[in-house]
């Protein structure tokens, strides 16, 4: 009854706010309906791009085998997909442009249920963001198979540590891209990583900050 209330209340402010615009084809006129739609849709897309609304397959669970589409209109047609659509689609034509998929490589090292849990997550979100993921636990002294992007994932007591001595590892194998830790960090940049990957975070500002960075 509470739900029902709520929803009817808020229509009959929305048609007062009409009604005072000067009925629903001033309303239309004026612009008031378009932005009133465009409002509600940007937050929406916030939620998504901040995975605070769930769309499955979409900036949860991907389908990686799944062919990015884009349509030729998003702006006109404001799927809620859209968005994610685009980005997955320019991380496959920038694999392309390469002559592989890019791959994000997340590398494991402390707490086994932790960097577990780290990696899942981190995993989940590079593959919404059209890139191919596997996983290799660190061992310090050797080499780590390449990767478009690595990934540190680990517990926060560990980071500290070892963050700086594989951020050093990957430098010396001639990895001159960006490297990511997983979980927000306030001392990430320290270690000469650029980005933190955390819940809550903009995956589509990260997207396209990340793909600018890449060498």
């Amino acid at each position: 009854e509470k739900l029902t209330d709520a929803l009817a209340e808020r229509a009959w402010g929305l048609f007062q706010e009409i009604e005072t615009e000067g009925g629903l084809q001033a309303a239309h006129t004026s612009g008031f309906i378009s932005e009133s739609i465009e409002k509600l849709r940007d937050k929406q897309l916030e939620k998504l791009a901040t995975a605070k609304q769930s769309l499955i397959g979409v900036n949860r669970y991907p389908n990686m085998d799944e062919e990015a589409k884009v349509l030729l209109n998003p702006d006109l047609l404001q799927r809620a997909s859209s968005p994610f659509e685009k980005v997955k689609k320019e991380s496959l034509t920038k694999g392309q442009g390469r002559g592989t998929p890019l791959k994000a490589k997340m590398i494991l090292f402390g707490d086994p249920l932790m960097r577990t849990a780290r990696a899942t997550f981190s995993e989940n979100v590079m593959g919404v963001l059209g890139w191919d993921t596997e996983q290799e636990i660190w061992k310090e002294g050797s080499s780590v198979a390449k990767a478009d992007v690595f990934v540190l994932c680990s517990d926060d007591a560990s980071y500290p540590e070892n963050a700086p001595v594989i951020v050093e590892s990957l430098r010396k194998q001639g990895y001159q891209g960006p490297v990511i830790i997983a979980g927000k960090n306030e001392r990430a940049s320290d270690w000469g990583i650029e980005f933190c990957l955390y819940r809550g975070m903009n995956l589509l500002e990260f997207h396209h900050s990340l793909m600018q960075q890449l060498p």
